[in-house]
């Protein structure tokens, strides 16, 4: 399953859960959670505080989480190598690519889970 920049966009931590349950219980053994999240975590707090102002005006509001966050979002699921990290990060294909110098100005985390 795909989840590319989609529960951000979901505020309440407990409905992001109860869905990520709902999903995960659906699934086939073996199956995959891939997702990506965006995250305040390497943001200072007034640029953490203008994104999400700036969402509230929009038709979807944003809501970061930090990643012990957004690992909640993989219980049920075992994390495959790398883990989760910023989305550069995750297995980059040459020492080339884009932002491997400063994975953090991403602000978002990506991460793939196997259904146990």
């Amino acid at each position: 399953m795909l989840a590319i920049a989609l529960f951000h966009f979901i505020p309440d931590d407990n409905e992001v859960l109860s869905i990520i349950r709902v999903l995960h219980d659906a699934m086939a053994s073996g199956s995959y959670l891939a997702l990506t999240h965006a995250s305040a975590d390497t943001l200072d707090r007034a640029s953490a505080e203008q994104g999400e102002a700036l969402y509230k005006r929009a038709t979807a509001p944003l809501r970061f989480r930090s990643r012990d966050g957004i690992l909640r979002l993989f219980e049920g699921f075992e994390l495959i190598d790398p883990g989760l990290v910023f989305i550069p990060l995750w297995r980059p294909e040459s020492a080339d690519d884009l932002m491997l110098d400063t994975p953090d100005r991403i602000a978002n985390y990506a991460g793939v889970g196997r259904k146990l």
